[in-house]
């Protein structure tokens, strides 16, 4: 089926001006031509959509989120059938509030079980709606460290990370995760604690790499963040408390900051309702600060940022947090323009699928957000969704508007 938009202002992804009253072809699952008002014709039997007044953009991506995680009631009696079937559950219900918003890749920080595997399957054949999922199985950790309670695969020494990294790959995964420091998360650590060793660490991101896959890192402080960069990780998530040093390493290699501003706001709103528990509220307390004062270095040094929630556990839905997080980086200094790019092309450059995703342009998989407003002149009409396209089929849909 052949779909053609027109008449909407064109923001598509790649930092250049808007183009107004754009005509977008869909040709099945791709794009097939992208051009200015009246340069291109709707073939025959065309379904025209009028996006006039409205802006057009590439679907949205969340870099970071825990997308079926364990509710903190589950995760003492750790991956039971029934536990993990629902947090698969709950992953679907994620999976609808990401379309619904526009959100149609995503990152996942971590799965305690394989059972995200058959997830990304389901929703890349279409047997349940969802976003594109780009997943690490479980993620590793030294024994007792930051997620171990949540099904992280446990290992001490080089040689067993290498095998845990070896037995996730086997099973499917698309990165690596390290779990380098401490965090707000887990009640017997600090975020500065550093949990990963250097050697630890390198083996990780080695195994990733011969397998042509990537590495990615939870770090807290500037010690985890600095081995971090020394064992050759893809990129770095949180970045709480990031010095001159990881900031100038991390510019000059090239390595994405993925810096999840909002979860901490979140927690410290909800502990602030005693709706999370305590040990989290206190932790948040210490480094939202702290946080954004590293986000706003790091732009300032014009590091990667790509945009991610940490959103998806129980206290925290996904979809609407990716729009909140959009909000938060802009008022830590980060322009419209780059905001949009941090969810859309950065996101589609760290991820290496730059050749399918992150702008509306021809030849690439039509991933499209259509919104009421100009999320230019006011970044909150990027919560005004209309229409959302995933690969060419309409997923959300508010209004006909044919």
């Amino acid at each position: 089926m052949t779909v053609v938009i027109k008449g909407g202002r064109l923001i598509d992804g790649t930092g250049k001006p808007p183009v107004e009253s754009a005509v977008v072809v869909i040709d099945e699952k791709r794009i097939q031509a992208v051009e200015a008002a009246g340069k291109v014709q709707a073939p025959a039997g065309a379904t025209v959509i009028d996006a006039s007044g409205r802006t057009i953009l590439p679907g949205l991506m969340d870099l970071h989120a825990g997308i079926a995680g364990l509710t903190h009631a589950e995760e003492p009696y750790g991956m039971t059938p029934k536990n993990i079937a629902a947090s698969i559950l709950r992953a679907v219900a994620n999976a609808r509030r990401c379309l619904n918003v526009g959100v149609t890749t995503v990152r996942v920080d971590t799965c305690g079980h394989h059972g995200i595997f058959a997830l990304k399957e389901a929703f890349a054949a279409g047997v349940v709606d969802g976003p594109r999922l780009v997943v690490p199985g479980r993620g590793i950790c030294m024994t007792g460290g930051h997620g171990w309670h949540g099904g992280c695969h446990e290992a001490d020494g080089a040689d067993e990370v290498r095998k845990a990294a070896r037995e996730e790959l086997r099973a499917g995964a698309d990165w690596v995760k390290l779990m380098a420091t401490g965090g707000a998360g887990s009640p017997t650590e600090r975020a500065e604690d550093v949990q990963m060793t250097l050697e630890e660490l390198r083996a990780g991101v080695e195994e990733a790499h011969k397998k042509g896959k990537f590495a990615y890192a939870h770090v807290s402080c500037a010690e985890g963040a600095r081995l971090c960069i020394e064992a050759g990780v893809d990129s770095i998530e949180h970045g709480l408390m990031l010095d001159e040093d990881n900031i100038h390493q991390m510019k000059a290699k090239g390595l994405f900051l993925v810096p999840t501003l909002g979860v901490y706001h979140k927690l410290v709103e909800r502990g602030e309702k005693k709706q999370v528990p305590e040990f989290m509220y206190q932790k948040a307390l210490q480094v939202v600060k702290r946080h954004g004062e590293s986000f706003r270095k790091a732009l300032a040094a014009g590091v990667k940022i790509a945009a991610g929630t940490d959103s998806g556990g129980y206290w925290y839905d996904m979809g609407e947090s990716l729009l909140w997080e959009l909000e938060i980086m802009h008022k830590e200094g980060m322009p419209p323009m780059e905001c949009l790019k941090s969810a859309t092309s950065r996101a589609a450059e760290c991820l290496r699928m730059t050749d399918s995703l992150g702008t509306v342009e021809a030849g690439k998989l039509a991933d499209i957000l259509i919104v009421d407003g100009d999320p230019l002149t006011d970044l909150s009409a990027i919560r005004k969704t209309w229409m959302v396209f995933k690969e060419g089929r309409i997923v959300l849909q508010k209004s006909a508007g044919m």
